[in-house]
């Protein structure tokens, strides 16, 4: 036991290499508890002083660095008015709370292989700049993002149970609207870093199949290899799955997700300050919430309990910056979105979703039904790739409550690249008249159910269409209207 109460005139304290039985330090400003007898334990709050015996701010010290001490777990931290770093990485505390330490200059917080941590209570002061969170095993060196000084908050934490972004939400929330942030969350029961995204996404990105990635028994490997045909060499350019500044990833073992969903500050953390999302190889989530304003690309994979990856809440979603949505291997996801409302909220009326929505990927969803409930246009979609989802009828099927405002149909004005293999019951992309008048690609395998085309302006030059010579000959082009072109190529 260490106790350094009212030592006011350290600057520093640093107890690497200390002895490996340390349990328990403390070092509180207002100086020695009162009617302290010498014991194991240190003194409890009852007995320590409630004002100071001198002016606070004379407590000089800066930093403390409890680094690897790995049986430390009763610690006592308090009146520390000029403590800038606090690093409690490899020890075995589970509680930490800030809001009650009252150290006000606080910038940098380390709390790297801290296995036990279950709880880290921040409520927005101290106002963090760097908070490194790893309650994994392994003890990593600390890795900042950027420039020094380029973000004015920078966080990476890794955590396994929902439950412990509770804690912290309301600082996490307060620190990333307030400042220009890195965030990275990640939410798995691995502590390695999925910075670049996973190894799917990246042999499907450097794949020149376009959406089929080569993977060792899949069949059909050769389908897009036709020479000189524009669709056939689309592919998927990893760059756009770029983790942005406010990430997070949920991957494998994660658990009590739940509560995530429940918690208020992490509601709006989620909801206004994330810009990235990859969800990965986890067993225990069913449903993502509906709600991201600032969401940019979301890529969604290996979840086997997935039925609707966007829970719908009342028909409203919003989703007004998100630019590329892909998914894979989500075997029992049945749509993407469903019911979507003109706009998400009454009290905004211009405020509308999906409108920026550039990129759809989607691979091997074998139970997909629909891809998006349709009741108004999606005016920047440029690329639709979609292989391997045996079950899918329609990817934008007609949403019935919007009769009157639908009747003529849609206008895709830069819908550019359609590529399509492996559907086996789909019968139009869109339920309702399609008008894509500056299509380029169509490449189409093994979707023999398929009738419909996209309708192509007139004065634009003609796509080019790469399926099958039986397939073609039964292809008919939505919108048979002046204008429209509909003869072979």
């Amino acid at each position: 036991m260490l106790i350094l109460d009212g030592c006011s005139s350290l600057e520093q304290v640093a107890l690497q290499g200390a002895p490996p039985l340390l349990e328990s330090f403390s070092f509180d400003g207002y100086g020695p508890a009162e009617n302290w007898t010498h014991s194991i334990h240190l003194p409890q709050k009852e007995l320590r002083l409630k004002s100071p015996l001198a002016p606070v701010q004379i407590v000089k010290v800066t930093k403390i660095s409890l680094h690897g001490c790995g049986r430390l777990h009763n610690i006592y931290l308090h009146a520390l008015p000029n403590l800038e770093e606090l690093d409690l990485s490899g020890t075995a505390i589970k509680i930490i709370d800030l809001h009650a330490m009252y150290v006000p200059k606080l910038k940098k917080l380390f709390l790297l292989g801290c296995e036990q941590l279950r709880s880290l209570i921040w409520k927005g002061s101290p106002r963090l700049e760097v908070l490194h969170v790893d309650t994994q095993g392994t003890k990593r060196s600390v890795v900042c993002y950027g420039e020094q000084g380029s973000f004015g908050f920078q966080a990476h934490i890794v955590f396994t149970d929902g439950r412990f972004i509770w804690s912290s939400s309301d600082g996490l929330n307060s620190r990333s609207q307030n400042a220009v942030s890195k965030v990275y969350l990640l939410i798995s029961c691995t502590s390695s870093s999925q910075a670049n995204i996973t190894k799917s996404i990246k042999e499907i990105g450097s794949s020149r199949q376009g959406l089929v990635p080569t993977r060792p028994l899949l069949p059909y490997n050769d389908i897009a290899m036709a020479k000189d045909v524009t669709c056939s060499l689309l592919v998927w350019n990893c760059q756009q799955l770029q983790t942005l500044d406010v990430h997070i990833e949920i991957g494998k073992g994660s658990y009590n997700l739940e509560s995530m969903q429940d918690e208020g500050n992490f509601r709006s953390f989620a909801a206004f300050v994330v810009e990235s999302l990859h969800v990965h190889d986890n067993c225990s989530i069913t449903a993502i919430r509906p709600f991201w304003e600032r969401l940019k690309w979301c890529h969604v994979e290996s979840c086997p309990k997935l039925h609707s990856v966007f829970s719908r809440r009342n028909g409203t979603y919003s989703f007004p910056c998100i630019e590329i949505f892909s998914a894979s291997d989500l075997l029992v996801a049945y749509c993407i979105w469903g019911g979507i409302k003109r706009t998400w909220n009454d009290l905004y009326p211009r405020h509308q979703s999906l409108l920026q929505l550039q990129h759809i990927y989607l691979y091997n969803c074998p139970r997909l039904v629909f891809v998006l409930l349709i009741s108004f246009t999606l005016p920047n979609l440029e690329t639709l790739q979609i292989a391997y989802c045996s079950n899918l009828r329609h990817v934008f099927p007609w949403d019935h409550k919007y009769t009157e405002e639908i009747a003529s149909g849609f206008t895709f004005n830069n819908l550019k690249h359609i590529k399509l293999h492996h559907l086996h019951k789909l019968e139009q992309i869109c339920e309702v008249k399609l008008t894509a008048p500056a299509l380029q690609s169509v490449g189409i395998r093994d979707c023999w159910g398929l009738r419909r085309l996209p309708a192509v302006a007139h004065q634009f030059p003609k796509p080019v269409v790469d399926c099958e010579k039986d397939l073609w000959d039964k292809l008919k082009w939505d919108g048979l209207r002046a204008g429209h072109h509909i003869s072979t190529i």
